[in-house]
């Protein structure tokens, strides 16, 4: 199954009872990221918002197992819906949401 960057990010919102995700354009997306990222360094606090993010976030690549399938084996044990539950319940177990 193919997924998309945000079915992916879906699943973060649904935890925070949120609506979204939130699709920008891109140029418009690489703007604010730029912005909300320098200042926020600016202020010492980490940011990954860089136009670098945004510009991975945008792409339509695929990412493939086929790899670590190969020379080590590995299948997945879960798919994205289950791995996500997992993620939810751990998150709120560590208080994180």
């Amino acid at each position: 199954m193919r997924w998309e960057t945000r079915d992916f990010f879906s699943h973060y919102c649904k935890m925070l009872g949120i609506k979204g995700p939130r699709v920008a354009p891109t140029v418009l997306a690489v703007a604010v990221a730029t912005v909300v990222g320098g200042v926020l360094r600016a202020m010492g606090r980490p940011s990954e918002a860089s136009a670098g993010t945004m510009a991975m976030l945008a792409t339509d690549a695929r990412v493939s197992n086929e790899l670590a399938r190969d020379v080590l084996g590995w299948e997945p044990q879960v798919d994205l819906d289950a791995g996500m539950a997992m993620t939810e319940s751990w998150l709120r177990a560590e208080g994180l949401i």
